[in-house]
């Protein structure tokens, strides 16, 4: 104490030392980047979901029926758009660096040759979409209304291409600092959806309506507005045609676009492996454990909320690298590196005391949601949210991990560290603790550890590639 105390002045705190104000400085600088580029794509997520559970919840009250048949196209959809969305997501950390490097042509040019390969790839999956039904028919699903299902799953064909335009867009403008658009988009198209699947599905002025095919023709219109007002904004807007140039090589380069589509493929593979098993999860639930399906559709729609923000801070994360390595600025790279993991040590601190230690608070705000107050769901719901903790916390390393590899460029070591842990280790763990009996908690249990397997391979992979770089610089 006495060392704090000044004759005349009294006592005064501790200076801080200069280099540890600098640290603290340059934290703050980076952590401030990398919340403003991580809150865009959590809202737009929070968005996107807002949109589907309209859709499920306005078909429920029509036709609970026709909400089974819209939820089986709909996983097989959901696959189809995670690996597309993973594909279009190749141009995010490409145009970053090019920024960061300051070659004004080379984002231009970027951006139409991975348009030119999100908008092949639409085309390709229309038809794999078109005949979903018959696929799960084929695969021994049975629907109680074949032909609705068929018509559903022919409009949204015809939706998710615009959604993948709209996706390829979105991480376009994102790259470019300018998300803002397509948050207003999805927000206009929040009221037109809920208007749109009222007139489509019960009809209007004499007309009768199509029932629940009608959410597919309501996600059609929707998906056609937002996707073609964002490829509009991108390549019309001042921020994009700023990077033109007098002179600019031609799109249509063979070599040139086949280079982009082999990372382009392992980011789409990596997105289908990491949220594959999640997907397999609420199936296998389904088989082994009915009585459980509930609760967890309550613990899976809660960690799917907190998963926006993970999701968030990786392609901020993704962004920042990228820039950076364009500019060459290994020194920032690591500061910026540094302050990820406060940001992802602080995301697992935070989902654990959420979902640990006040579980009955989420369960009753997830059964809510649904307009729920059954004390069995929310008890249930309750027990199972400590294990869904645990399984979102292991996946923060692995999934800010594959976004620093995605920005070196290291598409494949991110798809192995997913296809190794989140798929292979966690699918067999589910599928055998579901067999064992243990229910819900098994799989659960089995998610967990194929999620920590992945972080691990991807911890192990940065700090191999971490020990391979300080031996280069001392030889």
């Amino acid at each position: 104490m006495a060392r704090f105390y000044r004759p005349g002045v009294g006592f005064s705190p501790p200076e801080i030392p200069p280099a540890l104000r600098v640290q603290v400085l340059r934290a703050t600088v980076e952590g401030r980047l990398l919340i403003a580029a991580a809150s865009p794509v959590a809202v737009l997520g929070l968005l996107n979901m807002a949109l589907g559970l309209t859709d499920m919840v306005m078909v429920g009250r029509f036709d609970p029926q026709g909400l089974a048949a819209i939820l089986a196209v709909g996983d097989l959809q959901s696959i189809v758009f995670n690996f597309s969305a993973g594909f279009a997501g190749l141009v995010a950390p490409h145009v970053a660096a090019a920024i960061g490097a300051r070659v004004a042509w080379q984002v231009c040019t970027i951006v139409q040759r991975v348009a030119v390969l999100v908008a092949t790839l639409a085309l390709l999956c229309v038809a794999l979409i078109w005949n979903s039904a018959a696929i799960l028919e084929a695969a021994g699903v049975h629907f109680d209304q074949p032909q609705v299902t068929r018509d559903y799953a022919r409009y949204m064909a015809g939706a998710y291409a615009f959604m993948v335009l709209f996706a390829f867009g979105r991480h376009a403008l994102t790259a470019l600092g300018r998300s803002r658009f397509a948050i207003c988009v999805i927000l206009l198209a929040l009221p037109l959806n809920a208007t749109a699947n009222q007139v489509f599905m019960e009809g209007a002025f004499g007309w009768p309506g199509l029932g629940a095919a009608g959410a597919g023709l309501a996600s059609f219109v929707v998906a056609a507005g937002m996707g073609g007002s964002v490829m509009v904004y991108l390549f019309m807007s001042p921020s994009f045609g700023r990077y033109r140039t007098p002179v600019m090589p031609p799109i249509f380069v063979l070599p040139e676009i086949l280079t982009l589509l082999r990372p382009a493929l392992l980011m789409g593979l990596a997105a289908v492996a990491e949220t594959g098993p999640f997907l397999c999860a609420t199936l296998l639930i389904g088989a082994v454990a009915a009585e459980d399906l509930m609760a967890h559709g309550l613990a899976f729609r809660a960690m799917a909320v907190c998963y926006l923000l993970l999701a968030g801070l990786g392609q901020a994360v993704t962004l920042r690298i990228a820039y950076l390595r364009g500019r060459s600025t290994s020194r920032r790279e690591a500061h910026a590196l540094s302050t990820a993991r406060l940001f992802g040590a602080a995301l697992m601190a935070g989902i654990l005391v959420l979902f640990c230690l006040n579980p009955e608070i989420v369960a009753w705000a997830a059964a809510r949601s649904i307009g729920s107050t059954d004390p069995k769901l929310i008890a249930d719901t309750s027990a199972l949210l400590p294990l869904t903790g645990f399984a979102l916390t292991a996946a923060v390393p692995a999934h800010l991990g594959c976004a620093v590899l995605r920005a070196r460029g290291e598409a494949l070591s991110a798809l192995v560290a997913f296809a190794v842990g989140h798929s292979c280790v966690g699918l067999v763990a589910m599928a055998a603790f579901g067999a064992a009996g243990f229910g819900a908690d098994g799989i659960w249990s089995g998610l967990f550890l194929g999620v920590g397997s992945g972080s691990a391979v991807a911890i192990l992979r940065l700090q191999y590639e971490r020990s391979v770089s300080i031996g280069l610089a001392t030889v």
